[in-house]
């Protein structure tokens, strides 16, 4: 957030940094071709994100933002108010898993209560997050992140349990997109 501004929103809601897959502005505005050569904003990225210190260790959701000027050209497959039925659903099959736990969404879940029946998931679902966790890639913190977010994705896809598939969008959520 910026230091002028602030916001308060209706809904429990996960950190998210946006970040941009395009590579720079000043090739787009010059209908230049962006090219390797570009790299300077990889690293940007980089520096950027170590900057943040530990407010990077709470953000749940790195995105890659594609071109604006594409993605308001295109459109949506799914209107908004399928989207929000979707949302619905998603958010009463959470509320029903975690009403015994005393939680409603997935977010509030400590890892604790992930690792243990019935919501453990067998390590061939959560091998590439254990990897990650193995090589220093992420902490355990990260690791308790992915599989909350691995449970939201489920829910939203219309899954009981995440599955390896689920795990992986979970992952490239909190990583975000490697180029």
């Amino acid at each position: 957030m910026r230091a002028w501004c602030s916001s308060l929103g209706p809904a429990l809601l996960s950190p998210t940094l946006p970040g941009s897959s395009w590579c720079c502005p000043v090739a787009r505005v010059r209908a230049l071709p962006c090219t390797p050569a570009a790299t300077h904003v990889q690293r940007s990225r980089r520096a950027y994100r170590n900057r943040l210190g530990t407010v990077a260790d709470s953000i749940d959701i790195t995105l890659d933002l594609d071109d604006p000027v594409q993605v308001v050209a295109e459109k949506s497959a799914e209107t908004s108010a399928t989207i929000a039925a979707r949302v619905a659903v998603a958010r009463a099959a959470a509320a029903q898993r975690w009403a015994a736990d005393g939680y409603q969404v997935s977010g509030d879940i400590p890892l604790a209560a992930l690792r243990r029946s019935p919501f453990r998931l067998p390590p061939p679902v959560t091998g590439s997050i254990r990897r990650l966790l193995d090589v220093g890639a992420i902490g355990t913190r990260g690791y308790g992140r992915i599989l909350r977010l691995a449970w939201t994705v489920g829910d939203l896809r219309g899954l009981d349990r995440p599955d390896q598939d689920v795990v992986a969008t979970a992952v490239e959520f909190y990583m975000g997109r490697q180029q």
